[in-house]
């Protein structure tokens, strides 16, 4: 064999055994899915997020994502975040609410107005992700943990003069937050004092030690001149002109915040409901009828569905079944709920929410005509 030959011959065995080794070599594996059917991520405690990042537990879910507290390994500090779905509408809508806090933090970087900042923001596995400080329990849980029993007075105008000046920023910024409801009002601490409760001396409740708070959640907050979506705001919190789809801007939020004041007050959601109807007859019964010039403005096919020709709320629908009443049955009006003649406190605070319970937007106090209100002149 000559030279030639057997330089053909040694290069053909190479490439036969590089094919082979090639073929021989083991596949890799995919990796596995972080996420279930929705795109949302699956929260497994004590399983690493990030190299950096430990999962200690899930804090909460929506309809945007997830949040988990975890443990920062750079430091050891317990952190918030918030996982957004691996869906491309949510990553969207994730793009804007980072918009809307680097907003916020920009034009408040001491946080003097107590919306929530974020500290970082990164991309893991489809998901966008927000840092936060982990602060205490949302005021909803802290509720329900306390079985539901109401704040005290004095508590009540403590929130919601922090609320207030909250929302005063973010409509002076040209931003309406849509979704202000228990769950989205942080404590700074849950830290909490067991006192009697009422007349019974064998009752208990839990008594906050800081009602220091946090506005959180600005996945549907909505500049003003941007794009606003038909129907915004969590069911029991949503303003009429919402339902009565006539338009919506910075006074839905006051609607809002005149639900979340009476359920603080009273330890239960104002507008338990799931449908237009209930609710526009229960609205009825809280502030009165709705005003006639309202009534008229309201697209004809809603009009009659809606309403009857005295311009009551109409309830159950034509198109639906009798149903049972119980929950508009239990509905007070807003002087049952707020005596205004128990005391010059309670007269204060029936007129700040008389104003914030408006049928018609324009007629509804703003947020920073709320904060000047005389109910927070004076300390209960």
């Amino acid at each position: 064999m000559n030279s030639r030959s057997v330089a053909v011959k040694n290069r053909n065995a190479n490439v036969n055994t590089f094919s082979s080794s090639v073929l021989r070599r083991p596949q890799q594996k995919a990796e596995p899915s972080c996420d279930d059917r929705d795109g949302h991520y699956i929260v497994v405690p004590g399983r690493d997020f990030t190299q950096r990042f430990k999962i200690r537990r899930l804090l909460g879910q929506g309809t945007f994502g997830k949040v988990m507290e975890c443990e920062d390994g750079t430091n050891g500090r317990l952190v918030a975040i918030k996982v957004i779905r691996a869906v491309p509408k949510y990553r969207d809508a994730a793009k804007v609410e980072i918009r809307v806090l680097q907003t916020l933090q920009r034009n408040d970087p001491s946080n003097l107005y107590q919306c929530m900042h974020v500290n970082e923001t990164f991309d893991h596995r489809n998901h966008v992700c927000m840092l936060f400080d982990l602060l205490g329990p949302s005021v909803f849980d802290f509720l329900k943990e306390n079985e539901f029993r109401p704040f005290s007075l004095h508590h009540v105008q403590l929130f919601a003069e922090q609320l207030l000046r909250s929302v005063a920023f973010l409509h002076s910024l040209n931003l309406v937050h849509t979704d202000l409801k228990p769950e989205n009002i942080l404590l700074e601490s849950g830290e909490f004092d067991v006192v009697p409760f009422g007349n019974n001396l064998t009752a208990k409740t839990h008594m906050l030690k800081s009602t220091n708070i946090r506005l959180i959640d600005f996945g549907s907050a909505t500049f003003n001149n941007e794009y606003h979506a038909q129907v915004v705001s969590t069911r029991h919190y949503r303003a009429p002109e919402i339902i009565l789809n006539l338009g919506w801007s910075f006074p839905c939020d006051m609607w809002s915040i005149g639900c979340i004041i009476l359920e603080l007050l009273t330890g239960e959601a104002l507008f338990q409901t799931h449908e237009n109807n209930e609710h526009l007859a229960m609205m009825e019964v809280v502030v009165g009828k709705a005003p006639a010039h309202i009534v008229r403005s309201v697209p004809h096919d809603l009009r009659a569905k809606f309403f009857r020709s005295d311009m009551s709320a109409r309830y159950p629908a034509p198109d639906q079944p009798r149903q049972s009443q119980k929950g508009l049955r239990a509905m007070r009006s807003l002087s049952q709920l707020v005596n205004p003649a128990t005391n010059p406190m309670y007269a204060n605070l029936h007129d700040l929410l008389f104003r914030l319970l408006q049928y018609d937007p324009r007629a509804r106090i703003t947020a920073k005509e709320a904060c000047d209100h005389p109910f927070f002149r004076y300390r209960v």
